[in-house]
């Protein structure tokens, strides 16, 4: 087991400031042998990229946290925490829920169940 943290924050967005928290979580057994491992937030579209790719006997627990975007023409109702595949298809992993706060620019992920490395992000 394992765990992949990162914490990092940027200028810009309609709140001056943007923060990204994320946690990727491994049990023990998830994969053989030991592998460095990266996690690449997009500043641009609030997605991530893990590397190298991958893939877990059992799942990773994946959140992430951005605060401070432009949440403007959302769909609170119709947001996706999605695998964003290389010919433009989607996969809905397993999460426990989806957070929007207009407010804050605040759009996060709960819990996703993560079986493979990828690109990971939300769309609406």
């Amino acid at each position: 087991g394992g765990t992949l943290s990162f914490q990092g924050s940027y200028t810009g967005g309609p709140f001056g400031n943007v923060t990204v928290s994320s946690r990727l979580e491994f049990p023990a057994g998830a994969f053989s042998g030991t592998k460095i491992i990266s996690m690449t937030a997009d500043d641009q579209y609030c997605a991530s990229t893990f590397l190298p790719g991958m893939s877990f006997s059992i799942s990773g627990l994946f959140n992430i946290t951005y605060t401070g975007v432009d949440l403007t023409g959302i769909n609170p109702s119709t947001v996706k925490f999605v695998y964003l595949k290389n010919d433009g298809t989607l996969e809905h992993p397993s999460h426990e829920g989806i957070t929007v706060d207009f407010n804050t620019g605040k759009i996060s992920v709960k819990n996703v169940h993560l079986n493979h490395f990828s690109r990971y992000g939300f769309v609406n």
